[in-house]
């Protein structure tokens, strides 16, 4: 009798503590929560006339005459939102804060030449009915020269 509840207490454990592990966040800050957090019950709300913005980073060559370049996260080895929250804080920060001389640095890291880094910004707007525009155009944000041309060594 007792081998037996012994054995069911541990069959039992052997289920619930990996279900647990799952669940339960390993680290601090919070970054993993249950799964119910990211239900949108749980989110942020949203009213009409509120903006959002898509970041988008472009290097200009230093050919004369030349259009600016996309860059990726994939070619800075960067996950999507370490790349647009970096890109938002460099766009709206000051002109010498930290986050516009990580971007400078990346961009330095890049094959080609590099003279000019450029931060584009794409606007949407809410309305009554959703988003008002799902395509707004690309404007330029801010930019900046580099002091010379850099490519990676």
């Amino acid at each position: 009798m007792r081998a037996q509840r012994l054995y069911a207490i541990a069959v039992i454990l052997a289920l619930l503590v990996p279900a647990a592990w799952g669940a339960v966040p390993r680290r601090m800050p919070f970054t993993r929560y249950w799964p119910f957090i990211d239900y949108p019950m749980y989110s942020q709300s949203h009213f009409s006339g509120e903006s959002a913005y898509a970041w988008q980073l472009r290097v200009a060559g230093c050919q004369p005459g030349g259009d600016p370049r996309i860059v990726s996260e994939a070619e800075l080895h960067l996950p999507h939102r370490t790349m647009l929250k970096l890109l938002r804080q460099a766009a709206n920060g000051p002109p010498h804060g930290k986050s516009r001389s990580l971007v400078t640095d990346m961009a330095r890291q890049l094959p080609d030449p590099v003279c000019g880094i450029e931060i584009w910004a794409q606007r949407y707007v809410l309305g009554p009915g959703g988003i008002v525009d799902r395509n707004p155009p690309w404007q330029l944000h801010t930019g900046w020269a580099l002091g010379q041309a850099t490519a990676a060594r």
